[in-house]
């Protein structure tokens, strides 16, 4: 899939934390440039600019910039850096990558952008956790109907019914559970 304004913006933006969370360490007898939480810091920014630059109203609804979208991928970049993919949930995999299918995919496509611009001291490229994801993203896309969307066993008011429980931020947690569940 080709990548719109916003992913173009993101992956422009990016690391902009990184200028203001740049740390010197040494490790193992070498000093090391550090920058943590670059990507909280960063989203922050993003969205300072994107309002400074009225950048949400500009253009045609084609190129429109969608802030939410920039400041999230900003925040998400480095999800297989904090992460290993063999170690996510699979309710995990469907709520950053499948249930909301557009922004999963601009999602995979920033942390590609940054898998090429990141190289290690042997200089390999970094995707094997790329395609460690899209395994995992393709395993799960069996449970969705043709809608695209997990259709869950049991629903917010069917735990209150059934279960005699009170609405609130509980149900909200079951509900978690339950796509976890189903989804394993």
């Amino acid at each position: 899939a080709s990548a719109n304004t916003s992913v173009l913006l993101s992956i422009l933006l990016h690391d902009i934390g990184k200028a203001t969370t740049m740390k010197w360490v040494k490790r193992n007898g070498k000093t090391m440039v550090t920058t943590p939480e670059h990507d909280t810091k960063g989203a922050a920014i993003v969205n300072k600019i994107i309002e400074r630059l009225k950048l949400t109203s500009m253009g045609e609804p084609t190129y429109k910039i969608d802030a939410d979208l920039v400041e999230w991928l900003v925040l998400k970049h480095m999800l297989l850096v904090h992460g290993k993919v063999s170690e996510f949930k699979p309710g995990t995999i469907y709520r950053y990558f499948l249930s909301k299918p557009d922004w999963g995919m601009a999602l995979q496509q920033i942390i590609m952008a940054d898998s090429w611009a990141t190289r290690p001291a042997d200089g390999r490229i970094l995707f094997d956790r790329l395609i460690a994801l899209r395994k995992k993203i393709e395993s799960l896309k069996p449970l969705l109907n043709k809608g695209g969307s997990l259709e869950l066993l049991l629903n917010g008011n069917d735990l209150i019914n059934i279960f005699n429980l009170p609405a609130g931020p509980k149900i909200g947690k079951l509900l978690k559970i339950l796509t976890e569940v189903q989804l394993a």
